[in-house]
Parts: C-alpha cells; structure tokens; sequence
C-alpha cells in the first residue's frame, strides 16, 4: 500500500509493528451445500476468485430451507410456500 501511495512511511512502519490476528470460526454444517457452492462459484465468476475466498463475504439468498427440507423428505417434488403454509 506504501509503494502505491495509500499510506504514508510511518504509517507502514506502525502497521508492520502490528501483531497479526487471527480468529477462528467454527463452521456449521451445510444445510444446502449443493446451492452453497453454485452461489460460490457464480460470485467467482462475477468478482475475482482471491476476493470470494479471502474477503469474508456475507452473502444472503432467497433460499428457503425449510422448504428444501420438505421437498428433499418427498423426493425432489416441487414445493411452495403460501401464508406460511408449505405445500408440495
């Protein structure tokens, strides 16, 4: 960032003298790991690779688990969700 010109030399300095962080999450299992990495790989293809993977995007979908869920129990069969009520 220095060599480009967004920060200053002491500013450098400072931030090299920065002990780095670390945190660790815990990774819940995947609900829908099949959507999970289509949306992955579409943001791959419409930012770069190095920002989906590194930058800690929060992503939110229209994916509607339960109702997953209910098709998933009755063999892939289309379902819907009307006033809260699913129906397949």
């Amino acid at each position: 960032m220095f060599d480009l010109g967004y920060i200053t030399n002491e500013e450098q300095e400072k931030a090299l003298q920065e002990k780095t962080k670390f945190h660790q999450f815990k990774r819940k299992r995947d609900k829908a790991p099949h959507f999970v990495m289509f949306i992955k790989s579409y943001l791959e293809r419409k930012i770069w690779k190095d920002v989906v993977e590194q930058n800690g995007l929060k992503v939110t979908t229209t994916l509607d688990i339960k109702i997953t869920g209910r098709s998933r129990k009755n063999g892939g069969t289309i379902c819907s969700r009307e006033r809260n009520k699913i129906q397949c």
